[in-house]
């Protein structure tokens, strides 16, 4: 089960200059996953105006078959419609494609179906295959893949909206697995689920899962236990000090910090900030600044701050985010950094004292 992460960092990056098939096999059972071209791992992530934690899923192919109904599907569609499986292409096809389903995302958003693969970078450092799903000459559906040695790890599907009563997206999912045993593959990775019912849970269809417990086991996605995930660790913890702040006079609000993993990105300089939720704190003299008050995971204690913004680093964000997913007028998109750490303590005593004084600052 998941326990306090207090001895790992709840985000972490790797940009692989060259991957082999084992270590992809070995990042996957890690509990990381890809976006574009590189691989990460987090305990926490902000969408819908709120913060989760991503449960890692996979099917062990060993021990899997096809349900009747996902046999219909495959079969079905198998006779409808033409089906191949290459090597990745980016075509003018499948951007219209990936365009048309910007809406479905949620979070932040590539612009185009080759930035979300290959982030503007001559060389795929990733073993990519893709599923290409045809009526007649029409491509109406695709999907890519990474392949390890032993593992298959689905990365993105596509349909036209035109053919959603095949379940295109199931279906090309299918197809993954089906060429992952043909291929002698131990393991299914499709992403992951959230730690609560969300839009993602259409995986589940597939079949009896594992999940990643976040201490590099995997177990029956049926003893999951919602209230031991990273989030639910980080809500007692803001909202036990909300109440306290409550009961005082003090002025604060909630905030959700999209931006909070470009702190764990170590080929930065600066100090951002790294809390995906935390406290503002209104003082009388904070015009160049903010005063926040977080919770730190790898020191597990609160953590009253000095932020401020920093603007010089706004060119390195070439990504959007979707409005539906986190509002512009309730969480901050401007990347801010430390200036100071004033106080790390779970004396919650001292901490209101201090928030107190600084509130008095004229």
């Amino acid at each position: 089960m998941y326990t306090n992460h207090n001895y790992t960092l709840p985000v972490e990056y790797c940009f692989p200059q060259n991957l082999q098939p084992e270590q992809l096999d070995d990042f996957l059972a890690r509990g990381w996953f890809r976006s574009s071209q590189m691989l990460y791992r987090s305990d926490l992530l902000c969408m819908e105006n709120d913060i989760y934690s991503p449960v890692n899923i996979r099917l062990n192919l060993q021990q899997y078959q096809f349900s009747k109904s996902l046999r219909k599907i495959l079969n079905r569609n198998r006779r409808q419609f033409r089906t191949v499986v290459r090597p990745l292409s980016i075509t003018p096809e499948k951007e219209r494609l990936y365009k048309n389903h910007l809406s479905r995302f949620k979070g932040f958003l590539f612009k185009s179906l080759d930035k979300f693969l290959h982030a503007d970078l001559e060389e795929n450092y990733f073993n990519t295959l893709e599923i290409n799903v045809y009526d007649g000459d029409k491509l109406i559906a695709c999907s890519f893949f990474d392949q390890g040695k032993k593992s298959l790890a689905s990365i993105l599907g596509l349909y036209d909206d035109n053919y959603s009563q095949y379940s295109l997206g199931i279906y090309t999912m299918l197809e993954e697995i089906l060429y992952a045993q043909n291929s002698q593959f131990s393991f299914y990775y499709p992403g992951y689920i959230l730690d609560q019912p969300s839009e993602f849970d259409y995986k589940l269809r597939l079949g009896k899962y594992e999940y990643h417990t976040g201490q590099q086991s995997w177990v029956d996605i049926l003893t999951f236990n919602q209230q031991l995930t990273p989030v639910s660790i980080l809500n007692q913890k803001i909202n036990h000090i909300t109440s306290l702040l409550q009961s005082t006079r003090l002025a604060f609000e909630k905030k959700l910090y999209p931006l909070f993993s470009l702190g764990y990105m170590d080929f930065f300089t600066d100090d951002f900030v790294r809390s995906a939720i935390f406290l503002r704190i209104f003082t009388a003299n904070s015009k160049n600044y903010q005063i926040i008050l977080e919770y730190n995971f790898e020191r597990d204690c609160y953590q009253l701050c000095k932020i401020s913004e920093r603007p010089d680093y706004e060119e390195y964000i070439n990504i959007n985010h979707s409005l539906e997913a986190c509002p512009q007028d309730e969480n901050f998109y401007t990347i801010w950094g430390y200036d100071e750490v004033i106080l790390q303590t779970n004396d919650t005593e001292r901490l209101l004292a201090e928030i107190k004084f600084l509130s008095c600052l004229a």
